[in-house]
């Protein structure tokens, strides 16, 4: 994906949309609430099985 920001930032500007991103992406690094309420959940025990 290829984003063009007009007018450019400056640098704090720069560093607050980074940490934004970052934050979002920490956010999102669980599984989805869709994921949450449709899929069924595993025990334990079954995550050792291969």
């Amino acid at each position: 994906m290829n984003l063009e920001i007009s007018p450019q930032p400056d640098e704090a500007e720069r560093a607050a949309i980074a940490a934004a991103l970052e934050a979002e992406v920490e956010e999102q690094s669980g599984p989805s609430p869709w994921a949450k309420a449709l899929l069924p959940q595993r025990e334990a025990g079954d995550a050792e099985q291969p």
